[in-house]
């Protein structure tokens, strides 16, 4: 099945724009005369990504023809919707992030035309059901980490000492960031990276130190980073972070039906990984410089 082009389908889709406006859903005229104007008009219903899990009640009817792109109905929505966080989502489960030239009643055709929908009037009548969200939905809303994948990241400023006890403690930004330990010397250097998942922790007390981390590289040649905090308190949130991030590295890693959209960037830097289940997700091609990230159902507040 393909969208419509041609003259024709040009002319429809500057009707079709005019009238994407947020339908009174209990006006069933203003349906019944959108839906008789062309067979290739319908509806599609927005849902609401804080509820569509649970009532499905909190929902937009859109308006819009088999060619009318994400990009399109959030202009005339005027409504901050922004089109490159458009999510369709089957069966209550399997969540595909949409781009912003994809027509979503088109996607939603095709599907119903998967599951035996034959006829066409019957496809334009099912766009307004709220029922078929339990099916397919649309949704819109940012791109949030899952923290299952990659945890939120910490950061401090610490004294930071390399290797032997003749060095000098110099104080630098640290970060905590999925699988990697970022130190951030000055403007002008670059930031020294250690892998966390190749490191050994081990608490130190030391008598100008009193809430002191070692940090000890597995990479042949035994070097050592000394983190030294600022109080109890971050000493624990830090001292538990690198020690759940440092835990031995598992040669299985299932991560089926997580929503991901690209690989996460811990399972490079495992050498010991022999099983990997990555069915039933969506995955992309990485982008340069942009970080894992997940589909999620709300906003991390």
């Amino acid at each position: 099945m393909t969208p419509p082009v041609g003259d024709n389908g040009l002319s429809c889709l500057n009707s079709t724009l005019s009238s994407i406006n947020p339908v009174n859903q209990t006006n069933t005229n203003n349906i019944d005369e959108w839906l008789s104007l062309d067979s290739n008009n319908g509806f599609i219903r927005l849902y609401d990504p804080n509820d569509a899990s649970t009532s499905y009640s909190r929902s937009k009817l859109v308006p819009c023809t088999m060619w009318t792109t994400i990009e399109q109905i959030c202009s005339r929505l005027n409504n901050d919707l922004d089109p490159r966080t458009w999510y369709v989502q089957y069966h209550g489960d399997r969540i595909r992030h949409l781009r912003s030239d994809e027509a979503p009643l088109f996607i939603q055709h095709n599907y119903l035309l998967s599951i035996g929908f034959s006829s066409v009037q019957r496809l334009q009548q099912e766009g307004d059901k709220h029922d078929l969200g339990y099916l397919i939905r649309f949704i819109s809303d940012q791109l949030i980490i899952d923290p299952k994948i990659q945890p939120r990241s910490l950061s401090t400023i610490a004294w930071i000492r390399k290797g032997k006890l003749i060095r000098k403690w110099i104080k630098r930004k640290c970060v905590i960031s999925t699988s990697r330990l970022t130190v951030y010397p000055d403007a002008n250097t670059n930031p020294c990276v250690l892998e966390l998942q190749r490191a050994n922790v081990e608490e130190v007390h030391l008598k100008d130190k009193p809430f002191c981390i070692k940090l000890t590289v597995d990479d042949g040649r035994g070097g050592a980073l000394f983190l030294a905090l600022n109080n109890d308190e971050e000493y624990s949130r830090w001292l538990k972070r690198l020690r759940k991030t440092t835990n031995k590295l598992p040669d299985i890693a299932d991560y089926s039906s997580s929503h991901l959209e690209l690989i996460p960037k811990a399972l490079f830097v495992n050498p010991k990984l022999t099983v990997l289940n990555l069915r039933h997700n969506n995955l992309l091609m990485r982008p340069v410089n942009e970080a894992v990230f997940t589909v999620g159902m709300s906003l991390e507040k």
